[in-house]
């Protein structure tokens, strides 16, 4: 099991996030390339306000009674698609803030909790260790997807 990489990649994305966001223009954070299409402010706010349910997810791992996953839906959330109130100095402390909370279950878990299912209605099988790599996974999902919507001309992005 690469426990090791895991940790310590959820740990440099703190570092990595922050510092890809200050690399691009202020003037490119709201811009919205096309229809479906979230904008790159859109996308940081999303991975700052996901990291509490992920803590919250990795709590219920440690409980050792029968747990269930209760699903999210953030493109239904109209008030984080229209709500640009907090900078994105603010979204990147949010998420360090929550990120390296994770961190400390996440090194605290004994082998019992990296091994231990519980059930999600949208997945075939979840554990602790799928969670903290789905959380990986999904960082880098959303880093792809702020550095197409920044850099990729109009016609090279995919269509949704």
């Amino acid at each position: 099991m690469v426990r090791t990489e895991l940790i310590q990649s959820l740990e440099n994305n703190i570092r990595i996030l922050s510092d890809f966001i200050k690399s691009i223009p202020v003037d490119r954070l709201h811009l919205t390339r096309g229809e479906g299409f979230w904008s790159i402010y859109q996308h940081i706010r999303h991975l700052a306000d996901v990291q509490k349910v992920i803590h919250l997810r990795l709590e219920q791992f440690l409980k050792e009674e029968p747990q269930i996953i209760v699903p999210i839906q953030p493109d239904k959330d109209t008030d984080m698609m229209t709500d640009h109130t907090e900078s994105p100095d603010r979204l990147l402390d949010a998420f360090s803030f929550w990120r390296t909370s994770q961190l400390d279950i996440i090194r605290a878990a004994s082998d019992t909790v990296w091994a231990r299912e519980i059930n999600h209605p949208e997945y075939e099988k979840y554990s602790f260790t799928i969670m903290v790599r789905h959380a990986l996974l999904h960082d880098s999902f959303h880093m792809h997807r702020i550095e197409e919507l920044w850099l990729l001309h109009d016609e090279y992005l995919p269509i949704l």
